[in-house]
C-alpha cells in the first residue's frame, strides 16, 4: 500500500512494517519492527503519518522521532484483514474476520463506529470511490454507500479466480478489476 504526503515530498509504505521515504531529501525512515500494516494516511497535522495495524490500533508516529504520539483503537475491530481510507480522509473501511465477514466504516476523528454489515461471501478487496462508495470484491463485485452501507447495484458475479485488485475511476462511475491477471469493467 502507498501513500502519498499531501505535499508531494514524501510517500508512505505500508505492508509488513512501514516507511516513508523523502523523495527530495532520499532520507528513510522505517519500522519493519511494526507489524502488519493494512492502510495508512498522513494526519492533517504537519509530521505525523498513522498506520492501521492488524490489531485493530491506528497509531500516529511522529517521523522526526519514529514513535508513536498518538494511539486511536477502532471501535468493534476484530481480526482486521483489509483497509482503506476515504477519499476525504475522514474515514476508514475495512474488511475483517468475526463469526462472519464484516464490513465496517469509522470516523478516524474519533475512532467511532459508523456502519457495519454482516455478510457470508462479502469479499477480500475493498476500495473508496470519490463520491464516498466503497466496492468490496470477492467471487462478486458489490458496491455500498460508504456511510450507510446501503447497496448501490446489487451483486455481479465475477466467477473462479483471484481478484487482486478493486479500483474505481476517478468520476465514480466505474469500477476495474483485477481478476487472475485480466482487468474487468
Amino acid at each position: 500500500h502507498l501513500v502519498w504526503a499531501p505535499s508531494g515530498t514524501s510517500l508512505g509504505v505500508v505492508g509488513q512494517g512501514w516507511a516513508v521515504v523523502g523523495l527530495v531529501t532520499r532520507k528513510i525512515i522505517a519500522r519493519p519492527d511494526a507489524g502488519t500494516c493494512l492502510a495508512a494516511w498522513w494526519s492533517a497535522e504537519a509530521g505525523l503519518f498513522t498506520v492501521l495495524q492488524n490489531d485493530g490500533v491506528a497509531r500516529c508516529y511522529d517521523l522526526e522521532s519514529s514513535v508513536v504520539d498518538n494511539e486511536l483503537r477502532l471501535a468493534d475491530m476484530q481480526s482486521p484483514v483489509v483497509a482503506a481510507v476515504s477519499a476525504d480522509g475522514r474515514h476508514i473501511a475495512a474488511l475483517h474476520q468475526a463469526d462472519t465477514r464484516r464490513l465496517a466504516v469509522w470516523e478516524i476523528a474519533t475512532g467511532k463506529l459508523v456502519q457495519s454489515l454482516d455478510e457470508d461471501q462479502i469479499g477480500y478487496r475493498l476500495s473508496w470511490s470519490s463520491d464516498g462508495s466503497i466496492a468490496v470484491v470477492g467471487n462478486r463485485l458489490r458496491a455500498w454507500d460508504g456511510l450507510t452501507l446501503q447497496d448501490r447495484f446489487g451483486s455481479i458475479p465475477l466467477g473462479g479466480g483471484d481478484q487482486n485488485a478493486v479500483a474505481w475511476s476517478p468520476d465514480g462511475q466505474t469500477v476495474i478489476v483485477s481478476q487472475s491477471g485480466r482487468i474487468r469493467f
